[in-house]
């Protein structure tokens, strides 16, 4: 393996160690604070008349529909 081939492939590998480093320490801080955050929305959503249970079911369909749009191009 030539030198430069081998720094390509050190190179890539510390990349890919540092997004998996990386994806930990999101993981992390939505375990820790996810709760506050729910807690957080329903409270605004309380206080300025948004009804959650409509604002998900509408983001579901949304999401739903994503996803067969995306199954749909890859054929």
């Amino acid at each position: 393996m030539r030198a430069r081939d081998l720094l390509k492939w050190k190179r890539a590998l510390n990349e890919i160690k540092f997004k998996h480093e990386e994806l930990e320490l999101v993981k992390e801080i939505c375990d820790g604070h996810g709760v506050d955050f729910q807690m957080f929305m329903e409270e605004y959503c309380a206080k300025n008349g948004i009804d959650l249970k409509a604002l998900n079911h509408k983001r579901g369909l949304k999401m739903a529909k994503q996803k067969a749009q995306e199954s749909q191009a890859k054929r």
